[in-house]
């Protein structure tokens, strides 16, 4: 099965802060948190990290995962970013200030669409990241590039982009998981349930479509090495 994977990060508000909008955004959608509830980490349906003032989440719905984070940002009206690996091929990310789209990002957005100006708007702004997450441009520039794709001619593809974004990076472009990188470059931790910061929560939804054909859920598998 093609890896794919999806984490949102929220920069700005304090842990009670966090909790208490993450508290009334299930509700919003007609669910609940039952956040000093524990369950065993592969069972959990939110997984969630903290450093400082950068929160992490893995939520473990589909696509009320967008729907859920979408309500934690306008409440708190902070910028936060939804960090995606695709169908084992790419990452990408869209960034927001509350409910309003900054700016969106892919390593490959050929692999969607070879429209030239759809492409366009899949390129990133660092300037527009380092901005509302009050950053350097420098620390996260070099994540922001296509990794140009090249047919090698056997009808596989190849990246013509290779090394490391920075020489501390674990992963080089061409790699999914140079998510993970990136990832850390914003300053969050991962939500990964084997490590000690990561903390299983008891998240309740409601289904935004009736279970059946075409339904998909996923189990809190995720881990960033």
């Amino acid at each position: 099965m093609s890896e794919r994977n999806s984490v949102f990060v929220f920069k700005g508000p304090t842990i009670e802060e966090f909790r208490e909008a993450a508290q009334q955004a299930a509700e919003e959608l007609g669910g609940r948190i039952a956040w000093d509830v524990n369950p065993a980490p592969m069972e959990a349906n939110l997984l969630t990290s903290h450093n400082d003032r950068v929160h992490a989440a893995y939520v473990n719905y589909w696509p009320e995962d967008y729907l859920f984070s979408l309500a934690i940002g306008k409440r708190l009206a902070i910028p936060w970013i939804n960090i995606r690996i695709q169908e084992g091929s790419l990452w990408d990310f869209s960034l927001y200030e509350g409910e309003n789209n900054l700016d969106n990002f892919s390593t490959w957005p050929e692999y969607w669409n070879d429209d030239a100006d759809w492409i366009a708007t899949q390129r990133g702004r660092p300037e527009a990241l380092a901005r509302a997450w009050n950053i350097d441009r420098a620390s996260i520039e070099n994540y922001m590039r296509s990794w140009r794709p090249e047919d090698d001619g056997g009808g596989s593809v190849r990246f013509a982009l290779r090394g490391k974004a920075y020489p501390a990076d674990r992963h080089e472009y061409g790699d999914i998981w140079q998510m993970a990188d990136f990832l850390r470059a914003l300053g969050a931790h991962d939500p990964n349930w084997n490590e000690p910061h990561s903390i299983p929560r008891h998240l309740e939804l409601p289904p935004s479509q009736p279970a059946g054909r075409g339904r998909r859920r996923r189990k809190a598998w995720w881990k960033f090495w």
